[in-house]
């Protein structure tokens, strides 16, 4: 039994530092970070009393906070809450390495184990760093074993990204980290079939927690064998059917380049499934676009990888809205945008909306590419309008970032709150407290 990929993992997390961070990579740490705050704060407005009602029954001795409450709780219950509220609205960054959301499990990791520590937000962000980086560059190496065969890679990476950034928050050596790992391959899991439901941000939430829990337990002293990530009858040959790693390539891979620097993680400009994207911008992109009414019908083709998000369901909530390419296109058209308040769950029934609907199809189409996309509008004149887009795009400037967090803060914090933590935020890596940023997120 061969425990080398977890050592090669373990060795960069443990040896990392914050003066190991090239230039490029904390500027964009600080971007994805802010990001991040955001969505956990606009997850609160949704789902915030429903895991406070569970926070308060589990109880927690109060050493990290919840983000948009003034409850504090145990430091994994604490990124179990925020990886829940990171991920309920479906609005969180992604990555295509990995296929998945990358933030959402190790930023919620990252802070509860850090406002343990009392760590300062350089020991913030490379931890923060960290995860993402062992979290993306285990996502690409197994993807096209996870994904097709139904497994969700935000919550058996995320566990594995948590893991390891709560490790190098609380600089547990390689053989503790090591261990860490191995304990959290036990606890690596979320099924694709739950999408659609708040199971999805559960998912997260129970990756952020295992992963502080195996190395809160590391760190005590408990013991796991370091062949349970790669090992014959470990987590990815169970996974994937079959040894997937090349130790020596992974460990070269690692931080050469970053992958928040290379390619980079890419920031949600609308609150639904990442598959919807490049349809909506298709769809946005076109000039002069006829109001509802006046449309006989939307084709729209997407990749047929893109299955989850092909069905042709009509959506009950708004969380089953996010995967529907129909009402995502219908809503976007009818508003001129997509924003959190289109998917409450009055929205979704809504008889503009369902009329609209009708009259879209979706069709599985590889020529577009896997993240392309193509719709065509057809008015009640027979005139033709035609978008496509052949990639996902993000947020890549600061008051577009900042516009997308005052949508999800201002509710919670009220206007001069929001301002105060993106005055933290904007001072993370000059010596800011992680305590202080996060009692900037409580109102």
């Amino acid at each position: 039994m061969s425990d080398e990929l977890t050592r090669v993992l373990a060795r960069f997390a443990a040896g990392t530092v914050p003066s190991d961070l090239p230039p490029p990579v904390v500027p964009k740490c600080l971007f994805a970070i802010a990001d991040g705050m955001a969505v956990m704060l606009g997850g609160f407005s949704q789902a915030g009393p429903k895991v406070l009602e569970v926070l308060e029954t589990l109880g927690g001795r109060p050493t990290a906070a919840v983000a948009g409450s003034p409850l504090r709780t145990s430091t994994p219950l604490a990124a179990w809450a925020n990886g829940i509220l990171s991920h309920v609205l479906d609005y969180d960054d992604l990555s295509r390495s990995m296929g998945g959301h990358p933030t959402g499990p190790v930023l919620s990791a990252a802070l509860a184990a850090a406002e343990e520590a009392d760590a300062d937000g350089m020991r913030l962000i490379a931890a923060y760093a960290v995860g993402v980086e062992v979290m993306t560059k285990l996502g690409a190496a197994v993807f096209e074993h996870l994904y097709p065969s139904g497994w969700h890679p935000t919550a058996v990476l995320g566990a594995l990204g948590a893991c390891v950034a709560a490790a190098n928050i609380w600089k547990l050596d390689e053989d503790r980290t090591a261990v860490a790992l191995a304990m959290t391959a036990s606890t690596a899991a979320g099924i694709k079939k739950n999408f659609g439901t708040l199971t999805k941000a559960l998912h997260v939430g129970n990756a952020a927690y295992s992963g502080v829990l195996c190395a809160l337990l590391a760190r005590s002293g408990w013991t796991a064998d370091t062949s349970a990530l790669d090992g014959p009858k470990g987590l990815f040959h169970l996974l994937c059917g079959k040894s997937t790693f090349s130790e020596d390539e992974l460990a070269r891979r690692l931080a050469n380049p970053w992958e928040i620097d290379k390619p980079g993680v890419l920031l949600k400009k609308y609150p639904c499934c990442g598959s919807i994207h490049p349809a909506l911008d298709a769809l946005l992109d076109i000039a002069d676009r006829p109001e509802a009414a006046k449309i006989r019908g939307i084709q729209c083709r997407l990749h047929p990888d893109k299955t989850h998000v092909l069905g042709e369901e009509i959506p009950r909530t708004g969380l089953e809205a996010k995967f529907s390419v129909p009402y995502c296109l219908a809503a976007a058209l009818i508003h001129g945008h997509l924003s959190i308040a289109h998917f409450e769950d009055a929205k979704v029934a809504g008889p503009e909306i369902r009329d609209l609907m009708a009259r879209i199809r979706v069709t599985a189409d590889p020529a577009v590419g896997l993240w392309g996309a193509e719709v065509v509008l057809e008015d009640k004149e027979g005139g033709i309008l035609r978008g496509a887009s052949s990639d996902l795009t993000g947020i890549a400037d600061e008051s577009t970032l900042f516009r997308k967090f005052d949508d999800c803060a201002v509710p919670v914090l009220g206007r001069a709150g929001a301002q105060r933590l993106k005055q933290q935020l904007k001072n993370l890596a000059g010596g800011v407290r992680v305590r202080d940023l996060m009692d900037a997120a409580i109102p």
